[in-house]
């Protein structure tokens, strides 16, 4: 029963919305994975291998933010 319903969602053409805790199911099925955590969502452009390899990996976001404060000051000035 499990693989058949592998192989349907594998063959289904639009967006699947899943929650589940089986990493061997997630890798087979996803091609994105969000991670919720500390009221924030990461997106992950990959299966679960690649999120738990890149999970770790620290963005700093305040180069886009001073960029995206220097953009505003330039339209309205």
């Amino acid at each position: 029963t499990r693989e058949m319903l592998e192989e349907a969602l594998l063959e289904f053409r639009g967006t699947i919305l899943f929650v589940s805790h089986d990493r061997y199911f997630i890798n087979k099925i996803a091609h994105k994975v969000s991670e919720l955590k500390d009221g924030k969502i990461r997106n992950f452009v990959g299966n679960y291998d690649y999120y738990n390899d890149h999970k770790n990996i620290v963005i700093d976001e305040k180069p886009k933010r001073e960029r995206y404060k220097k953009d505003i000051h330039n339209i309205w000035n």
